[in-house]
């Protein structure tokens, strides 16, 4: 597109304001003939006294236009620089656009893999919470079997003494 309209204004715009202002020294002449009339017809009693005749404002106009081809075709290096820069800017916008869309791919895997890990980390507490349980209910069963085992640890202890005892009294109140 930007060779294209480098094309149109170094080339074609120029030719065609050439190509105008080859027209322009006749109508320059038409035009002072034109504007000759006109004030000949002032003795009619047609007003006509213009601040510029007709033949001098297109005569500016022809100085006018004859710089701009010129310039026009000056412009074709910036052009054909503003061509090149614009592709390379194409592709490296493909380049960036490419380097996006992996990275959109490789987030949407890192997604999944994080709602794996989330999955995980619930199931994990969910094992947790219920493991949890289990050494409560296991500690609280432990603490009664140590409890029942003192106790009976103690009674084993004590039985023999209390026994004793009572074989000592048994045997001295006789006497």
């Amino acid at each position: 597109i930007t060779r294209n309209l480098g094309e149109v204004v170094t080339e074609e715009i120029p030719a065609s304001v050439d190509a105008v202002r080859e027209s322009l020294p006749g109508l320059v002449d038409t035009a002072r003939v034109i504007d000759t009339t006109m004030r000949g017809l002032a003795f009619f009693g047609v007003a006509y006294d213009p601040d510029f005749p007709l033949h001098e404002s297109i005569e500016v106009i022809d100085e006018r236009l004859e710089r701009i081809p010129t310039l026009l075709r000056t412009q074709q290096e910036t052009l054909d620089s503003v061509a090149a820069d614009l592709g390379t800017f194409a592709s490296s916008t493909v380049e960036i656009a490419d380097d996006l869309a992996s990275i959109r791919a490789r987030l949407a895997e890192a997604a999944v893999v994080l709602d794996g890990y989330g999955s995980i980390v619930v199931e994990s507490s969910h094992l947790l919470d219920s493991l949890q349980t289990r050494v409560d209910s296991g500690a609280w069963l432990a603490r009664l079997s140590l409890v029942l085992f003192g106790a009976g640890v103690a009674l084993t202890q004590t039985m023999p003494v209390v026994i004793g005892l009572a074989v000592l009294r048994s045997q001295s109140s006789p006497a």
